[in-house]
């Protein structure tokens, strides 16, 4: 590289690194283009605040898309052919792209309808009442059922669904409108506040908080918040790997695979939430007594329960002071569902906290994840899965140990409340019918590894792609206003991180495949 051309890439990488939403930047000469001239490539790690301030989300207009969406998707065939007490018309696999199997879809809904009757609420609000999934088994155990949803088609179908079926619904209430409007609900009048499925439609965190503190405004003290069927965002990328290597041809290159993992994220178009954000809640909300971030339970493997969790919120006169028991390292002490289901049957303890134990239903796709990135580029996804498939993986299906617990004569609660990337969870074990066993109800989980009291650090960024692309703009825009002369031609690519070496260099040759390039 000539000294003139080393100039102009210090000249330009200054320049970028002097605008606003950019935090470093890296200029390097177009691999890709290496036979022409003056052809550079910048890569950029972006300040995703300045990028989100400056390009706004109009909430507005993401939550009538998405009303839209759920109207369409009644008036579909599939729709008219759903059995009147069970529409699962639209629920399809991100794996296959099918319906999912409705046993699959049976199971958890029992699951969910289960986890609502633990509560025993008699006054309910459902927001995002959908097609009634819920509310066609839950209204008739409650004196009110109030049902809330943004999209009038599907509001229709669930009335021709209430209709077609012979139970009662005078205690039932319908009302077209968005999560956050509380309009005409008094202040703790519901026991319970219910919305499953739905807060992976929330436009940004600002609007699930705003929804969160209308929800706990609406339960009574002692009441509780139920919010299902949540993205967890720790796991995101495990999961688009999940995706993208299931529907990746044998002779696809790894560089392509992980290009493919990587626009995923990116582009993803729902909100995606760590616990933390529930947990973070309690230092804003003094009536928020207690968070409860629980693993989905089921015997299928689907992205149902790999990838998802159930938040329960407490609501109280003040904050609980949680059981702190005394906790095992799974890792370090080495168990296994054996010394587990053994240490409870010979020693029959009253109570056994268990922190870390690695999630078999996620575990392959973790290391998967971490394999793939360490893999080289031009291997393909064949002999990758040769690979992968010679791993030796160790950790425990939840579901395993709600079994083992049941049979045994034991409860055993499974928390996601720590928040760890690699999706290990934490186990308490405790006998129901023991004198003053009502305390364990109340466990003291490990915090959060990460936490952040900012809403928006602990979600994703939906439509994130579409600001990214508008401000890679404003800066092609300055870039030829100001370095026209200097510059022939330059592509701008944002990047999550930039790879380090051993020796904490950054690493040019393992840089990340391109999300955005404007040329």
């Amino acid at each position: 590289m000539g000294d003139k051309e080393e100039d102009v890439i210090q000249f330009l990488q200054a320049l970028l690194e002097a605008q606003a939403g950019v935090r470093k930047a890296i200029v390097v000469r177009s691999v890709e283009e290496a036979q022409r001239e003056n052809v550079f490539a910048a890569y950029i790690l972006p300040d995703e605040e300045y990028i989100d301030r400056t390009f706004p989300e109009d909430e507005v207009r993401r939550v009538k898309k998405w009303s839209k969406v759920f109207d369409l998707t009644q008036l579909r065939q599939e729709s008219g052919a759903s059995q009147a007490e069970f529409n699962i018309a639209g629920w399809n696999s991100s794996y296959t792209r099918q319906p999912i199997p409705p046993q699959e879809m049976h199971e958890w809904v029992d699951r969910t309808v289960q986890s609502i009757v633990e509560l025993q609420p008699r006054n309910v609000l459902e927001i995002g009442c959908g097609t009634g999934l819920l509310l066609l088994r839950l209204a008739g155990r409650c004196s009110r059922y109030v049902g809330t949803d943004i999209a009038p088609v599907v509001l229709k179908k669930l009335r021709e669904q209430m209709s077609a079926l012979p139970t009662g619904w005078d205690n039932v209430t319908l009302l077209e409108r968005p999560a956050e409007n509380f309009e005409g609900f008094g202040g703790g009048e519901f026991d319970a506040v219910v919305m499953n499925s739905v807060v992976k439609y929330f436009p940004n965190a600002a609007y699930l908080t705003r929804v969160m503190e209308g929800a706990l405004r609406a339960v009574r003290p002692g009441g509780a918040v139920f919010v299902g069927d949540v993205r967890n965002l720790w796991l995101l990328w495990p999961y688009a790997f999940s995706i993208e290597f299931f529907q990746a041809p044998a002779a696809m290159s790894l560089a392509d695979l992980l290009e493919r993992i990587h626009r995923r994220v990116v582009c993803e178009d729902q909100l995606v939430v760590s616990p933390a954000f529930f947990v973070a809640l309690q230092e804003r909300l003094p009536e928020l007594a207690r968070v409860e971030i629980r693993l989905k339970q089921g015997q299928y493997s689907n992205e149902m329960t790999r990838f998802r969790f159930d938040a329960v919120l407490r609501r109280g006169d003040g904050k609980e002071a949680g059981f702190a028991p005394r906790w095992m390292d799974w890792e370090k002490q080495e168990l296994t569902l054996d010394s587990i289901s053994a240490m409870l049957q010979k020693d029959k303890p009253e109570r056994l906290a268990i922190r870390g134990i690695r999630n078999a239903r996620v575990e392959k796709d973790v290391s998967g994840l971490a394999a793939l990135k360490k893999a080289s580029p031009s291997s393909s996804v064949g002999q990758f899965k040769e690979m992968l498939d010679s791993m030796e993986f160790r950790g425990i299906d939840p579901q395993a140990i709600w079994s083992m617990a049941g049979s045994l004569g034991y409860r055993v609660d499974l928390s996601w409340k720590a928040a760890r990337a690699d999706g290990s969870f934490d186990a308490f074990f405790w006998r129901p019918g023991v004198s003053g066993a009502s305390k364990y109800r109340c466990v003291a989980w490990p915090d959060p590894v990460v936490a952040s009291q900012a809403p928006g650090r602990n979600t994703n960024a939906p439509g994130s792609a579409g600001r990214r692309e508008k401000f890679i703009e404003q800066l092609s825009s300055y870039i030829q206003q100001s370095a026209q002369k200097e510059v022939g031609s330059i592509n701008l690519i944002l990047v999550d991180e930039f790879p380090v070496t051993a020796d904490g260099r950054v690493d040019l040759k393992a840089l990340p495949v391109p999300a955005v390039v404007a040329r």
